[in-house]
């Protein structure tokens, strides 16, 4: 390694945490060789080294317990790499995951940030259903076009798989403290500031399924606080109003479930009002959710003002591309008069 590591791949461990050797194992086994493994913790290094052993690109970073953003932070403040990658003390990359990020980031420089396919697995018991269509989900957004058409479904780049430029991280000031998930934040963050994100193709990370990830373990990570990030991106981005003689925004929420009426609040709290709601199929006359109409779709295509946006919370599988495909044939525009957004 030089004086300078060409790569700075950030580490944050909270005890105990039992796969962390192999986990670090598999970041200083990559083919690309000229990194440091920034490791950050609250016990001293003697602790690690005596677990780790003595590789001398490991850099050890004592710290109290305040928290994966502090800690994050914490490792960018010591970081000297020319890019910053991403690693978690519970998941696996595969040995040429770090050359095929260099090498994609390398021949398409106007992406800012790279992530990678991901294999979910769990060694107690089978991945659920569920969180293998989240896999598959995730795995066919690669281009950039198609990550930024879907970054207010759920998050597109799984936090451990990140690789970006240091000056990049910088740019966004690191990671920030809110009330939701610290990597959603930051992805939402690099979008209004007009950054493309891809991947390069075939998986590169092992990433763990288990009962203590902070998915399932931190309230800043469950569904409520996904979509006031959403609504918080949302507010900055397409339903600010930029010209005051313009009338002001309303939203129009497709869909009328759970997420809906969180999504419904959430665009309360921001003071954007909601028209209506949208539902599949007959209408009972009079049908109402949060006090405002439920109308059907042919409704919705008659008389729908275009200074308005539609929100589609919808959570089915394939509900949003259905959708999409049906304002797009309405003659609307993503982005500008709808979003996907569950």
């Amino acid at each position: 390694m030089t004086d300078t590591p060409l790569i700075s791949v950030l580490l944050p461990v909270k005890e105990p945490c039992p796969w962390l050797h192999q986990s670090v194992q598999s970041i200083l086994d990559q083919t690309v060789t000229d990194l440091e493994l920034i490791l950050i913790g609250s016990s001293d290094e003697d602790h690690w080294r005596g677990q780790l052993g003595d590789d001398r690109r490991i850099r050890y970073i004592n710290r109290p317990s305040k928290g994966i953003t502090t800690a994050l932070n914490s490792g960018l403040a010591c970081a000297q790499g020319e890019y910053v990658a991403r690693m978690d003390s519970d998941d696996i990359s595969l040995p040429h995951r770090l050359e095929k990020q260099l090498t994609y980031s390398r021949a398409n420089p106007e992406v800012g940030i790279v992530g990678c396919q991901v294999e979910l697995f769990n060694t107690e018991q089978p991945v659920g259903q569920g969180s293998l269509r989240y896999q598959k989900w995730l795995n066919q957004l690669n281009e950039p076009q198609e990550i930024a058409s879907n970054i207010f479904v759920e998050s597109p780049l799984p936090h451990p798989g990140w690789l970006m430029k240091r000056e990049v991280m910088h740019s966004l000031n690191g990671y920030r403290e809110s009330a939701w998930a610290e990597d959603y934040d930051f992805l939402l963050r690099a979008y209004l500031a007009g950054l493309k994100m891809g991947k390069p193709a075939g998986v590169l990370l092992r990433w763990r399924e288990h009962q203590g990830r902070l998915t399932y373990n931190d309230q800043r990570y469950s569904r409520k606080r996904f979509i006031e990030a959403k609504v918080w991106a949302l507010c900055q981005s397409h339903l600010k109003q930029k010209e005051a003689h313009l009338k002001n925004k309303q939203a129009i929420i497709v869909g009328t479930g759970k997420n809906a009426v969180h999504l419904f609040d959430a665009l309360q709290q921001q003071n954007i009002k909601v028209k209506c709601f949208v539902d599949f199929g007959p209408i009972v006359n009079g049908r109402t959710r949060r006090h405002r109409p439920v109308i059907d779709y042919e409704t919705l295509r008659r008389e729908y003002d275009k200074n308005d946006l539609i929100i589609s919370i919808v959570s089915r599988e394939g509900a949003g591309e259905k959708l999409r495909q049906w304002l797009n044939k309405s003659y609307l525009t993503e982005n500008l008069n709808f979003v996907i957004a569950g």
